[in-house]
C-alpha cells in the first residue's frame, strides 16, 4: 500500500534543513489535509501523567494544539484553556469535532502564531508546548522564547513534549535535548525537571521516544 503523502512529509524530513528553515506553513497545511500522523484521536499519554501528577492549574495555554485532544482532556478537567494553531483550517476542524465541548467547558479554540504570542493580550499560569518546539528552527526557537514572556509571569509552568535525542529513527520532528531547551529558553526560565517519556504517532511502528521537560519562569 502506498503511503500518502502527509505521512511521507514525516517520514522523509531533513533534520538539517528543519534547523535551518523549520516547518514551513504549507507543510503543515499539506500534512494535516492527508491526515496528520500525530493526531491519534486521542491526548498525549504524556499530557495525561502530567494532568495526573497535579502539572496544571488554573488557565492554560496549549500552543500548536492541532484538533485538540490535548486542549479538551484538560478543559474536561476543570482547566480554563486556551487553544492555538497557526493554521485556520485545523482550528476549524478543531471547533467543529469539539462544538459541543466549546459549549460546556471553559475552552476557546483561536488561529494564532506562536511566535507572536503577545497578540493574545493576556497571560496563563500554565503553558503547553506538546510538539511545537521540536519543529522550530534555531531562529525561531530565539524568537519563540521572546513571544513566550508575553503569555508567562513569574511563577507560570512550561510544560514541553518533544521527540527526544535517543530516537535514532529518522523522520519526524528534530530530536532535542535538555542542553538545546536550556540554551533556547534559559534567558527566562528554569528547567524544574526532564525525563525520557515516549510520544504517540503514527511514523513509527512503536511510540517515539520523547523528553518532557518542566520549566517555571522566573522573577525578571
Amino acid at each position: 500500500m502506498v503511503e500518502n503523502r502527509s505521512t511521507l512529509l514525516v517520514k522523509l524530513a531533513d533534520p538539517e534543513i528543519l534547523r535551518s528553515r523549520g516547518v514551513p506553513k504549507e507543510v503543515y497545511e499539506a500534512i494535516y489535509a492527508g491526515g496528520a500522523p500525530w493526531e491519534m484521536g486521542r491526548p498525549q499519554p504524556e499530557v495525561v501523567n502530567i494532568e495526573k501528577a497535579g502539572g496544571f492549574r488554573g488557565s492554560v495555554l496549549d500552543i500548536g494544539c492541532g484538533l485538540g485532544e490535548n486542549a479538551i482532556f484538560l478543559a474536561q478537567k476543570g482547566y480554563a484553556v486556551h487553544a492555538i494553531d497557526f493554521l485556520n483550517s485545523v482550528i476549524e476542524r478543531a471547533r467543529d469535532r469539539h462544538r459541543a465541548e466549546c459549549e460546556s467547558l471553559r475552552i476557546v479554540f483561536e488561529v494564532a502564531d506562536a511566535l507572536s504570542l503577545d497578540r493574545l493580550g493576556r497571560t496563563f499560569d500554565c503553558v503547553l508546548d506538546a510538539g511545537m518546539f521540536h519543529g522550530l528552527s534555531d531562529p525561531e526557537r530565539l524568537a519563540y522564547e521572546q513571544s513566550l514572556r508575553a503569555v508567562s509571569v513569574p511563577g507560570t509552568t512550561l510544560h514541553m513534549i518533544g521527540f527526544s535525542k535517543e530516537e535514532t529513527r529518522p523522520g519526524g520532528a528534530r530530536r532535542i535535548g535538555v542542553d538545546e531547551v536550556r540554551a533556547s529558553l534559559g534567558a527566562s526560565w528554569d528547567i524544574r525537571s526532564a525525563r525520557q517519556t515516549e510520544w504517540d504517532v503514527k511514523v513509527f511502528a512503536t511510540p517515539a521516544k520523547a523528553l518532557a521537560v518542566e520549566l517555571v519562569r522566573r522573577a525578571g
